[in-house]
């Protein structure tokens, strides 16, 4: 509605015959805290304005979110979690162990523990995969291991978590497609699994079954694995970044076409702090690439590489070879880099998005259109950080992916594709609004 005027004490709440507190008001919109007594379900909530004699009335839905999260990682029709207490948790399709939970499930419509009850301090979900780091700097990954993505030394899958051979203590973890990288305190950067594009880095095209360390003797303070490419951020005071892996359509982001089995310097010299390398594409399709974003220290957003859904943001639809500046000069904390869309927050807490939104992923209420530059998510939720899922099947350009954030109180929300129930909210079906993980 609209006409509330500014004053909260002319406003007046009720969920049943219960007061909330009214927070603020704006003319267009009311904040009210929901009561404590007040169960989950629908309750009709009634609205009065002071020297209104008209009463609104609305028949709402109350969801209460699952336990807070520290950190989320949206995968190919999944998500996992880091708990507030150190658990970890997912939900989506599981049907090759990538929830970790134990007997392989079908599909999970809210979140379930990782087996074990290990704690966790971050996770990292890929295609059919998932890898995490205990607090004991011991990485652990589960799921599918065709390409011995897992780093267990062997190619059979598991529905448990399972250590990564090597003995190696991490500091962070990132799992792509098929194959997975992580670093050590040192910022060397070690990786493991399938490497027909150079994606390991450490020179070949061979496979490993276990960690294998990147060349160039190279120190990274983060890294960030996409379907077939892996990015880094040097460990100095320029804060390069480098690429390496395919780079069929400019993902790695160093004016080239040509892919590189050791770290390349990404073009133009912006000092990046945070990079999010593209998720999965859809796997059977040759012609679809991947691209790579990245946030400078000053703020500002950058990506390059594929552009077919406009997800470089650039408000082109042309791929580029080198980074292309973002159109929002907003200052941003977070990017993540899906398959055919993009989603970052700003300093004050906003998510926007932009790119392909064919199943709602850009939390616009909306379907469709794509859009080629910045679009606010709606809901006026504030976030911390914010995580984009890659393509959900193979070989399938119209199914694309999920979008799930953070708030700085910990809740999780999530929006777009959700067959597989990878928003976490209870039920299937696409959500082109936020819903609430747990819900």
């Amino acid at each position: 509605g609209q006409g509330f005027g500014g004053d909260p004490q002319d406003v007046t709440v009720r969920f049943g015959e219960v007061s909330g507190r009214v927070v603020s008001v704006e003319p267009g919109i009311v904040v009210v805290e929901v009561p404590l007594e007040i169960l989950p379900g629908e309750v009709t909530l009634t609205l009065e304005v002071r020297g209104v004699a008209a009463v609104a009335t609305a028949v709402v839905a109350i969801v209460v979110p699952s336990a807070a999260f520290r950190s989320l990682s949206a995968g190919s029709g999944f998500t996992c979690g880091v708990l507030r207490e150190g658990g970890a948790s997912c939900w989506g399709i599981g049907v090759s162990g990538q929830l970790g939970s134990g007997p392989a499930l079908i599909q999970s419509l809210l979140p379930v523990p990782v087996s074990g009850g290990g704690t966790y301090v971050a996770v990292s979900s890929g295609s059919a995969h998932t890898c995490g780091i205990d607090g004991a700097g011991t990485a652990h990954c589960w799921g599918k291991n065709d390409e011995g993505q897992l780093g267990s030394g062997g190619t059979s899958s598991s529905t448990v978590p399972t250590a990564v051979a090597g003995g190696l203590t991490f500091e962070s973890v990132s799992a792509g497609i098929f194959h997975t990288c992580g670093l050590v305190a040192s910022g060397e950067a070690f990786c493991w699994g399938d490497n027909t594009h150079g994606q390991l880095g450490e020179g070949t095209s061979t496979p490993s079954l276990v960690p294998v360390r990147v060349a160039g003797g190279l120190h990274f303070t983060t890294l960030s694995t996409g379907g077939f490419h892996t990015c880094g951020i040097e460990a100095s005071a320029v804060g390069r970044l480098h690429c390496w892996g395919r780079n069929a359509h400019g993902e790695l982001g160093n004016g080239t076409r040509t892919d590189a089995a050791v770290p390349v310097p990404v073009a133009g010299g912006p000092s990046f702090a945070v990079v999010s390398a593209g998720r999965q594409p859809p796997v059977g399709l040759a012609a679809v690439g991947e691209h790579t974003c990245g946030i400078t220290r000053d703020g500002q957003a950058y990506c390059w590489g594929f552009n077919e859904q406009g997800q470089l943001g650039n408000g082109g639809g042309g791929e580029s070879l080198t980074p292309v500046r973002v159109s929002d000069n907003r200052g941003f904390v977070s990017i993540a880099a899906g398959a055919f869309h993009t989603c970052g927050v700003t300093a004050g807490g906003e998510a926007l998005c932009w790119g392909a939104n064919d199943a709602g992923q850009l939390g616009t209420a909306l379907l469709n259109p794509s859009f080629a530059t910045p679009v606010p998510v709606l809901g006026r939720l504030r976030f911390s950080s914010i995580t984009a899922g890659g393509a959900s099947k193979s070989s399938l350009r119209g199914v694309r992916a999920h979008t799930c954030a953070l708030t700085p109180e910990g809740f999780a929300f999530c929006w777009g594709r959700n067959g597989s129930g990878q928003l976490g909210a209870g039920f299937s079906g696409e959500q082109s609004l936020p819903v609430v993980v747990g819900g």
